[in-house]
């Protein structure tokens, strides 16, 4: 539709504005950056609570992140779906706070 449009050239000015001063700045890369870290910490850390033979930190973890409804999972994989769309539903300040006590927790 943009190409049909009598404003392409400046709608197409717009859009590159936009990725450069918005979408690329400094402040939304490095959200960006931090956002992908807690997530691969969040399900890590969770993901790894799950073996047959989890060590105390793991079941202290599950315990942490655990708000996931208490049921028997039929598989694995059906576990670890649920861990997914737990996170993936996270808000950002609950995603961080429990990061931060996870990297707090490694620390001392």
């Amino acid at each position: 539709m943009l190409d049909k449009s009598k404003y392409e050239a400046q709608l197409t000015d717009i859009i590159k504005i936009s990725v450069s001063n918005i979408y690329q700045s400094q402040e939304v890369i490095e959200k960006e950056i931090a956002g992908y870290e807690i997530l691969a910490t969040l399900l890590d850390a969770r993901c790894r609570a799950i073996k047959l033979a989890p060590m105390h930190y793991d079941r202290l973890i599950k315990n942490l992140i655990e708000e996931l409804p208490i049921v028997e999972y039929g598989s694995t994989y059906q576990e670890l779906m649920a861990i997914c769309n737990y996170v993936s539903v996270m808000t950002y300040i609950k995603s961080l706070r429990i990061f931060q006590k996870i990297k707090i927790f490694n620390i001392i």
